[in-house]
């Protein structure tokens, strides 16, 4: 599967005041691709701030009911990390492929679903 601008979106949250579209493409079999176009009041430096680094007042989906952290480490080959506790058990739930603040941040892996998907998100900010 692939997914662009994805599927738990914390665009989403942003939207309050904004304008949003979503469309989806099919690609191939077993396969699409979700688009959303989204208008906010920030920008897209601000934007881009808020999808990285600790992003566990947002999101909405983790392994653990009580995550201790959930976290996009901004750079290529960071984590998408889930901790679980002050031990450091955790998931990683995608790697970042390619990032630069305020314009684009592609991050691909499973997000939870165990390996069962191929799923790449990526946040195109202007």
């Amino acid at each position: 599967m692939t997914r662009s601008i994805g599927w738990i979106v914390c665009l989403t949250v942003l939207l309050t005041t904004g304008f949003s579209r979503a469309e989806v493409k099919q690609l191939t079999p077993g396969g699409f691709t979700v688009e959303q176009d989204a208008i906010l009041a920030a920008t897209p430096s601000a934007v881009y701030d808020t999808v990285t680094g600790d992003i566990s007042g947002w999101w909405d989906h983790s392994f653990s009911k009580t995550p201790k952290k959930l976290y996009i480490e901004p750079k290529p080959g960071g984590g998408f990390y889930e901790i679980f506790n002050d031990s450091g058990d955790g998931a990683l739930h995608a790697t970042v492929i390619y990032a630069e603040r305020g314009k684009k941040l592609t991050f691909t892996g499973p997000l939870g679903l165990s390996g069962k998907a191929d799923i790449v998100t990526s946040y195109e900010l202007s």
